[in-house]
């Protein structure tokens, strides 16, 4: 009568620990349950970019088109800049239909500086919005923040380029047109190129990873 009584109680009632046959069979059971895979995901595949980030990729690749297409006039838009930056200290002067920046006009040894496609800021803008693209588009990157720095590392790029041709009109003055250009555009200017274009990566990195190393300090 007891083992009957045994038999009923299980599954339902039975919980002292024995030698069941049926116990040891229900954990058996409890522990073959489907189980998810180690590191599976459990919610919704976050979004690798956005829309609005996409149109924003866009705008930059049309920026881009439009400076190639342009590239005439934004090379003589720059020799207007220099010439209203170095007028300040030279008589200085900015071609009227070409991107020729002229110094010392009416002294003697006055001389111009054709600004070239690969000597124009346009040509170190280009890299950097290809590189903007590429940034715009991940949606753990703040957009406000890699906007910023590109535009912070594009004013970087166009003040560099200013000072590289005032240094290479310096070299001129003091070495000669042929010698001093060698000078100015092949050593000093290259150096003045990379250490801005150096700068205006630092500051892109700083400041568009810059506050997720601090979130992931804090």
């Amino acid at each position: 009568m007891g083992s009957h009584s045994y038999g009923l109680q299980w599954p339902g009632t039975m919980h002292k620990p024995g030698n069941s046959p049926g116990r040891h069979r229900a954990v058996y059971r409890r522990q073959r349950l489907p189980t998810k895979p180690h590191g599976q995901r459990t919610g919704p595949v976050p979004a690798i970019t956005s829309r609005p980030r996409i149109l924003v990729a866009a705008a930059l690749g049309a920026v881009i088109a439009t400076i190639l297409l342009f590239q005439l006039q934004c090379r003589h838009a720059e020799a207007a800049a220099a010439a209203a930056i170095y007028n300040l200290i030279t008589p200085t002067l900015a071609a009227t239909k070409s991107p020729i920046v002229w110094f010392g006009l009416g002294r003697p040894g006055g001389f111009g500086l054709l600004i070239t496609p690969d000597c124009s800021a346009a040509f170190l803008l280009v890299p950097l919005f290809l590189l903007g693209m590429g940034l715009v588009l991940p949606v753990r990157l703040v957009l406000r923040q890699v906007l910023g720095a590109l535009a912070m590392a594009a004013g970087v790029l166009i003040t560099g380029n200013l000072l590289r041709i005032g240094a290479i009109a310096v070299a001129m003055r003091i070495a000669g047109s042929d010698l001093g250009y060698q000078i100015g555009h092949l050593v000093i200017g290259s150096a003045i190129s990379v250490i801005f274009i150096s700068i205006s990566l630092v500051l892109i990195t700083i400041i568009i990873t810059g506050p997720l190393i601090m979130a992931k300090g804090s």
